[in-house]
């Protein structure tokens, strides 16, 4: 039995769409993270996680919370105004009367997160992860909630006192939320 004739090369069109033009390897370059702060170095990162206690605590404008890890913290009262947490990690915290308005939190994984009657105007939260979490009380005046995923029951309740217009995007908060007219 022969062996069958070898196979023809592709034409270039098909190795244009197969390899992408180019056969050689080019370097990984990551892409652009819209609307997040880059991560900070693993060294840099904050870790305020399982059970912290932040009852009351001043982390009012702190520029080095981005990528922080506040997983299960209590930070009930706390004042974190002006703050920065863009990417934080804010997973099953409790932020229960606290003082969140004009904080960057854009990015956070905010699930199960208790943000009951807290501060929360002006406050940007685009892309952020809130399934789960409740804002029960919450004042949202201003706060700008686009592509943050929320659970629809909550989305609801938000439309229903949303008001405000966010000063850092020019979003309205019922137009973040998509509330109906």
């Amino acid at each position: 039995m022969a062996a069958p004739p070898p196979r023809p090369p592709p034409p270039p069109a098909l190795c244009h769409r197969l390899y992408g033009g180019s056969r050689r390897r080019r370097p990984h370059r990551p892409l652009p993270r819209r609307g997040r702060a880059p991560p900070p170095p693993a060294a840099a990162v904050l870790s305020f996680d399982h059970d912290t206690a932040l009852v009351g605590a001043d982390l009012s404008g702190r520029g080095d919370l981005g990528g922080a890890v506040f997983t299960k913290a209590n930070a009930t009262r706390s004042d974190l105004h002006g703050s920065d947490l863009r990417g934080a990690n804010l997973e099953k915290a409790q932020f229960v009367d606290a003082d969140l308005h004009g904080a960057r939190l854009d990015g956070v994984l905010a699930t199960q997160t208790k943000f009951n009657r807290a501060n929360l105007r002006g406050v940007t939260l685009g892309g952020a992860n809130l399934v789960g979490a409740t804002l029960d009380g919450a004042d949202v005046t201003g706060a700008d909630f686009t592509d943050a995923l929320l659970d629809v029951r909550v989305m609801l309740k938000l439309c229903e006192r949303a008001t405000g217009m966010n000063e850092v995007t020019g979003v309205g908060t019922r137009e973040s939320l998509g509330c109906m007219e």
